[in-house]
């Protein structure tokens, strides 16, 4: 199958009828590129842009259809990926203002979360899996890092062999790609979703539990948090880690815990849609790749 282009240049896709895409993002070496696609061509767009680690943007707003016709027409391929093309950084800083402008109309990253609106500002497209065993590309996760200083840090899903996935880390800039085994990865809540995570580790096999220590322990969705219950949630600060915390207090879905790494630091309070499951089966060393 040949490569399927945009219609007909990025003013045309700008103003086509529908609502056309931008694609937008850094490159492995942390170049900024950024790419309009037709409306036609929106929903070929968006898996692109997940096997590729690349923000959304629905062109809306005036000034997102100004920049959108200063951008390149980007290209679809057979493969399910695209050619997005590096732009000027001055460029990109305006895309990104536009974006930061779109009072929720982004599909991805971090720019389009409003405040106070109870997202998870990992998945505000809703591209965080339910449960382990429905892991697959496009999706969302945490994942430890190499270094165990860093704790873990957000990623998408780009490749998946078995229970191996292949993700690409979302923050800046470390892009590379990595490998790690589904049991090793955990869950952003899951936005945008509907009804509450069902209840299910990895139903294909009996679940070992992780042996209970000082009374923790590992529940297996989000309505089973509670005291003493062990999650990932992200520190404050540019860095954005997510480290292991240990719930203290609960008031309704918002939570108070302590980090497991150090306990004397002060405590913490998130909403439950800011939080993170590791898997409550047990698990090998983190394979990386």
């Amino acid at each position: 199958m040949t490569a399927n282009h945009a219609r007909s240049g990025s003013k045309s896709a700008a103003g086509s009828s529908g609502q056309s895409l931008v694609l937008y993002g850094l490159d492995e070496s942390g170049k900024t590129r950024a790419a309009c696609f037709a409306a036609k061509d929106a929903t070929l767009a968006r898996k692109a842009a997940g096997l590729m680690g690349l923000k959304v943007l629905p062109v809306a707003s005036p000034q997102q259809v100004e920049i959108a016709a200063r951008l390149p027409s980007g290209r679809l391929y057979s493969s399910g990926r695209g050619l997005v093309p590096n732009i000027r950084s001055a460029l990109y800083g305006k895309l990104l203002a536009a974006a930061n402008g779109a009072n929720g109309n982004g599909q991805s990253g971090k720019l389009e979360q409003k405040s106070g609106s109870g997202q998870n500002p990992s998945d505000p497209s809703g591209k965080c899996p339910p449960k382990w065993n429905a892991i697959d590309v496009g999706h969302v996760v945490i994942a430890p890092e190499e270094d165990k200083e860093l704790g873990w840090s957000a990623a998408s899903v780009v490749r998946k062999n078995g229970d191996m996935f292949t993700l690409r880390w979302q923050s800046p800039p470390n892009r590379r790609l990595t490998t790690r085994h589904r049991l090793n990865l955990g869950l952003p809540y899951p936005n945008g979703q509907g009804a509450e995570p069902s209840h299910s580790a990895e139903p294909n096999k009996p679940a070992a539990p992780r042996p209970t220590e000082a009374g923790y322990n590992y529940p297996t969705d989000w309505s089973e948090i509670d005291v003493g219950s062990v999650v990932l949630a992200k520190e404050d600060g540019p860095i954005e880690s997510w480290w292991e915390a240990v719930v203290t207090a609960k008031d309704g879905d918002s939570f108070t815990f302590q980090w497991r790494e150090n306990m004397n630091l002060p405590s913490v309070t998130r909403p439950k849609t800011q939080l993170a499951l590791l898997c409550p089966t047990s698990l090998a060393p983190a394979k990386s790749g």
